[in-house]
């Protein structure tokens, strides 16, 4: 983000962020409105008191607010269980960076709607479908928009706060 954002705090719990966090102690160490903007990409699902940290993510916003979930439900996570393969790093016994939860898309967006503040709304909401070769022409199309918990492997959404 450093590269496309002039004025930018990274925070982590491993490498080197600009300032360390742990966030299974859910209180982000900011002021409210500290940042105008704050992104928190594939985090939620690794912590265990998420609705708190999903909650301080727009204590400390202004203005925006940038989510993005997992969706384990897609047809590849799907294919790979069924083949008995382990669906990624984080879906293993290995206890480095495990996952708490195992949101679908449709999950997702239900518990944004009940999580989301007062006074904030959502701006866009929309699921990701990486490129592959297999995902081009009107067939599939359809059947990502007619089933999109089946083939989003990512939701992500953008908030903002409503205007007075």
């Amino acid at each position: 983000m450093r590269e496309h954002v002039s004025n930018y705090v990274g925070c982590d719990i491993a490498g080197n962020p600009d300032v360390r966090l742990d966030l299974n102690t859910p209180t982000l160490p900011f002021r409210d409105g500290a940042f105008q903007t704050s992104i928190c990409t594939d985090v939620l699902e690794h912590i265990e008191p998420m609705r708190q940290v999903f909650l301080e993510l727009f204590r400390v916003a202004r203005q925006y607010v940038i989510i993005s979930l997992p969706n384990l439900y897609a047809l590849g996570f799907r294919l790979r269980f069924l083949q008995g393969k382990v669906l990624s790093k984080e879906y293993s016994l290995e206890p480095r960076n495990r996952q708490r939860w195992l949101p679908s898309l449709a999950e997702s967006r239900k518990m944004i709607r009940e999580w989301l503040p007062a006074g904030w709304q959502i701006a866009i909401e929309a699921g990701y479908y990486p490129p592959a070769w297999w995902r081009h022409g009107p067939l599939y199309t359809w059947w990502a928009h007619r089933y999109p918990n089946l083939f989003a492997v990512t939701y992500w959404g953008v908030f903002e706060r409503k205007q007075d």
